[in-house]
């Protein structure tokens, strides 16, 4: 391994920089919605018609929406940083006038949609089909509710008022957080409910999966896709039981020459700085090190860069891929290039005055 003399350290190092996160919007329609119509046998359902019913009908039934999404497509590491929920009134009962405010909330339990296409104006439902969900039935005619009228969290992802026709837009940090779970666990994605949150304010309908093209639920999510991995960890434990992890956001496009480097998880207000190679290695204890350098090769170090953690623990730096710290200089990152992260910060551990390293982080250039 090439090394420089760094008085600092103890040990010999050289010079770096960093990376990650190309930010995407996709639009997806619901892959499954249905009504739940309150009965005591579960008997209604409306599958696959072209409506869902929110309130109370005139005859005095609640009925709730019920509706998911299929997120696979979006990739489990992504950082979710938007989401929003696009869907259209089409009509309302006699007994609704003005807006209403109506609430999303996250479902607890897997549900079946089923076949049911209810007649008429679909407000009165039709027979519940097997796999249906219903207003006690997961999938009908088995599995059930815990709660009749469906099990979901006690606190509103998002509210927003329903008018007697047009759209309804929800969006908001609680309904991020839950798509960002959504993408992180695929096996906790059950979907939402929707329900009004006064009683006699008449029934909104909105247009399903099976309504509209313009009209169906729309599910907007923009998140960012890590362009890295990191390596080497979990990195030593630190002075305050951490583990140093580095991170990275931007773009792995060396044409956008958009990259920033976070060191996390440090203890507070020590000094730091971010190296770089284009070689993996594992070096235990260097320079009497708490921790262990994940790089090998040629490493350089941005000495024009040293950071302090401050009381958050944390230090960033933007990297220019045009000047690359090397020993003898700087180099470019070019297109197909891979490079090689990693963060030193001082450490104490044991009354011992010392230093330490962060996991390490490897990028892809394009």
């Amino acid at each position: 391994m090439t090394i420089t003399r760094l008085h600092l350290l103890g040990f010999a190092l050289l010079v770096l920089s960093s990376g990650s996160a190309a930010q995407t919007t996709v639009s997806l329609t619901a892959d499954r919605d249905n009504t739940l119509y309150d009965t005591p046998t579960g008997n209604l359902s409306n599958g696959v018609g072209s409506r869902m019913f929110v309130g109370q009908t005139g005859n005095g039934r609640v009925v709730r929406g019920i509706l998911h999404f299929d997120l696979s497509g979006v990739p489990q590491d992504a950082v979710v940083t938007d989401a929003r929920l696009e869907m259209r009134v089409v009509t309302a009962s006699l007994t609704a006038n003005g807006s209403t405010p109506h609430s999303l909330f996250r479902v607890s339990q897997d549900w079946g949609e089923g076949t049911t296409a209810a007649a008429s104006g679909q407000g009165g439902g039709g027979a519940s089909t097997t796999d249906s969900v219903t207003w006690i039935h997961t999938f009908f005619p088995g599995g059930m509710w815990a709660n009749p009228g469906g099990d979901f969290s006690a606190t509103a992802s998002d509210t927003q008022p329903a008018p007697t026709f047009g759209d309804v837009v929800f969006q908001s940090a609680g309904l991020t957080a839950d798509v960002q779970s959504f993408v992180s666990d695929a096996a906790m994605n059950f979907g939402w409910v929707l329900k009004a949150d006064a009683k006699n304010a008449g029934a909104r309908v909105y247009a399903t999966r099976e309504g509209a093209t313009t009209s169906r639920p729309t599910l907007v999510v923009t998140y960012e896709s890590p362009i890295g991995s990191s390596i080497c960890g979990p990195a030593v434990l630190n002075q305050v039981g951490l583990s140093g992890e580095m991170s990275a956001a931007g773009s792995n496009a060396v044409s956008d020459n958009d990259l920033t480097l976070t060191a996390s998880q440090l203890p507070p207000q020590v000094f730091g700085f971010f190296l770089a190679s284009q070689a993996q290695g594992f070096v235990m204890n260097p320079g009497n090190s708490f921790g262990n350098l994940c790089l090998a090769g040629t490493v350089g170090r941005f000495q024009m860069q040293i950071q302090n953690s401050g009381m958050a623990g944390e230090f960033s730096i933007p990297v220019d891929l045009t000047a690359i710290p090397q020993p003898t200089g700087t180099v470019a990152v070019a297109p197909g290039d891979t490079y090689f992260f990693q963060a030193w910060y001082r450490d104490s551990q044991g009354g011992m005055a010392g230093s330490n390293f962060t996991d390490g982080y490897e990028i892809d250039f394009n």
